[in-house]
């Protein structure tokens, strides 16, 4: 990894430029949902594909959970079913 070498009065000098633009200035950098002039797009639509995988998420347990209560109701009805016809058919055993 290669390294950089910057000296600390060039960085003292940006801090000094840096700091006299930003004073009175006030930035809300998600204030309208993205960032102009940036990649905050793509944050804003990692965030709603985000919301749409939970919500997708959320329905497929709710219709999992409907497939068991109607596998467990169909389970019930053949074993009644299965208890009713029993008592109908008789084995002979020779």
């Amino acid at each position: 990894m290669g390294k950089v070498k910057v000296s600390q009065s060039k960085m003292n000098s940006y801090a000094t430029t840096f700091g006299d633009c930003a004073e009175g200035l006030d930035y809300y950098p998600l204030k309208d949902g993205n960032m102009p002039y940036s990649q905050s797009n793509s944050i804003n639509a990692l965030r709603e594909n985000i919301l749409q995988l939970v919500i997708s998420v959320e329905n497929f347990g709710n219709a999992a959970q409907q497939d068991a209560i109607r596998i467990k109701q169909m389970g019930e009805a053949f074993a009644e079913k299965d208890k009713d016809l029993s008592g109908h058919i008789q084995l002979e055993v020779k």
